[in-house]
Formats: C-alpha cells, sequence, structure tokens
C-alpha cells in the first residue's frame, strides 16, 4: 500500500468514503417541469379538440394549451411526453378550430346561394352610391330591401 511522504493525506481517495460520483438513476439538480402546467396543458387540449366546432371555444383553449406545454418545461429543451401530448392536441385543436371557421366562412359568402344574390345587391347598391349619391339611395329603399 501507498503512503503518503510525512504523513500528508491520500488524494486518491475520497474523503468520509463517500462515492466518487452520484448514481445514474438520480440527478444531482432538482427537476424544473412543472406537472401542474402540464396537466393544465393536456385538459386544455382535449377540450380544443374536442370542441374545434365551436371556434369561441376551441381556439383560446388551443392556445392556452399550446403556452401552457411550453412553459410546463421550466427552461428544459425538451418536453416530457405529457407536455408533448398536450402540445400536439392543442396544436391540433387550434388548426382544426381554424379550418372549421374558414370553413363557415368561405360556406356562409361564397358557397351560399343567398350569398350570391347579395353579393349582387351589395355591387348594386356601391354603385349607387358612387354615381347617385345617397338621396337616390334613400327613395329607392324599397327596391333594395325586397
Amino acid at each position: 500500500m501507498y503512503q503518503p511522504y510525512n504523513n500528508q493525506p491520500d488524494y486518491n481517495q475520497q474523503p468520509n468514503n463517500y462515492p466518487p460520483y452520484p448514481d445514474m438513476g438520480q440527478s444531482p439538480y432538482p427537476d424544473k417541469r412543472s406537472s401542474s402546467m402540464e396537466l393544465a396543458a393536456l385538459v386544455l387540449g382535449i377540450l380544443s379538440l374536442s370542441l374545434f366546432c365551436c371556434p369561441y371555444a376551441s381556439l383560446p383553449c388551443g392556445a392556452l394549451a399550446i403556452i401552457l406545454a411550453l412553459l410546463s418545461r421550466g427552461g428544459e429543451r425538451k418536453c416530457s411526453s405529457r407536455g408533448l401530448g398536450s402540445l400536439i392536441l392543442g396544436s391540433l385543436g387550434l388548426g382544426l378550430g381554424l379550418l372549421f371557421m374558414l370553413f363557415a366562412f368561405l360556406y356562409s359568402f361564397v358557397f351560399s346561394e343567398d350569398a350570391w344574390k347579395n353579393r349582387e345587391l351589395y355591387l348594386e347598391l356601391y354603385e349607387d352610391i358612387n354615381s347617385d349619391g345617397y338621396e337616390d339611395i334613400y327613395r329607392n329603399l324599397d327596391r333594395y330591401l325586397e
């Protein structure tokens, strides 16, 4: 066995018999991820996906699910599986809500027969405003309201 010179301590040996490295399963740093934010984001993501046909509920729930899922990382680069699931559900709910709102807008203003009648009326009214002025429009108001 090696004896140090003049009773100096042996620097190769750990003091107090501590293990040289922490266990591989334990991290010396605390986990900064927030499980309550992950749970809230997961609930909002599920609500957003299930209520995509109601854009007034789906869009805020989806946006909040995405925000909370990203904030739940706690400064880490990767999300946990629950955070990633809530991020995906919130994104799907937000996207489906926007597509539903776009489809409703296109159906009500482009594909509907009544929309074409109203569009022709609006164009005729616009032409009358620019050519005749407001007095003729008020005189012919009953023609426009048929």
